[in-house]
């Protein structure tokens, strides 16, 4: 061995520089080296060593919790943030969307009005196509429950975002616009009187008729 290394026990044996001979002793696998005036130990008994380990332990074993919990976040995130646009996909689509009467809203509102008979019309907006195309399927439920139907006119220049109002064209049809008007908003339609001015409607009217005036869609 070389001059300056005095190695006292390795393992479970001692060691002579000088005998160059080994005998077992009853400790612990642990070396202690001098190397010029200074020492230090090594061996998986010693206190540093098991101290760096359990450290190393402790650290690993956290950063794989906290991976797991920023996994866990950013998973959720991505969930929630996929749902909010797919929340506003929806609304624009339905926003592009032609107004229509569902089978559930057609076949009550042809109950209701069953009740009841008179002579209606349909107003729609000037170059209007889905302002018209929705006249028409409404007057068509009041067809199919044997009121009288005036022709759809398509010239009214009233905006009415979203909602219905009511015409008429003779004397004592309140009764008769009211039930119209109350029947429409039982099937979770918007309509409501409007002061419409005649000049707004044009088109050759019917008399003693009451006509329902389509607004733009929403």
């Amino acid at each position: 061995m070389r001059r300056g290394l005095d190695w006292e026990r390795v393992g479970e044996r001692e060691f002579s520089a000088k005998e160059g001979r080994a005998k077992p002793v009853g400790k612990p696998w642990v070396s202690k080296v001098s190397l010029s005036g200074s020492q230090f130990e090594i061996g998986s008994e010693s206190e540093g060593y098991k101290i760096y380990m359990e450290l190393t332990y402790q650290i690993l074993s956290w950063s794989v919790v906290l991976l797991t919990i920023l996994a866990a976040f950013a998973s959720g995130g991505a969930i929630i943030t996929g749902k909010i646009l797919d929340k506003r996909k929806e609304i624009q689509i339905a926003e592009l969307q032609p107004r229509t009467l569902t089978d559930t809203q057609r076949s009550e509102l042809l109950n209701i009005i069953a009740e009841q008979s008179g002579k209606i019309g349909f107003y729609s907006r000037l170059m209007d196509g889905e302002s018209s195309d929705f006249a028409d399927s409404l007057a068509s439920v009041f067809a199919e429950a044997g009121w009288t139907v005036a022709p759809t006119i398509h010239t009214s220049l009233n905006d009415f975002p979203g909602f219905l109002s009511i015409f008429v064209t003779g004397e004592n049809l309140g009764p008769t616009a009211s039930f119209i008007c109350e029947s429409l908003q039982r099937i979770g339609m918007d309509c409501h009187p409007e002061n419409i001015k005649d000049s707004s409607l044009g088109g050759v009217r019917e008399l003693d008729t009451v006509y329902v005036v389509v607004g733009r869609k929403r």
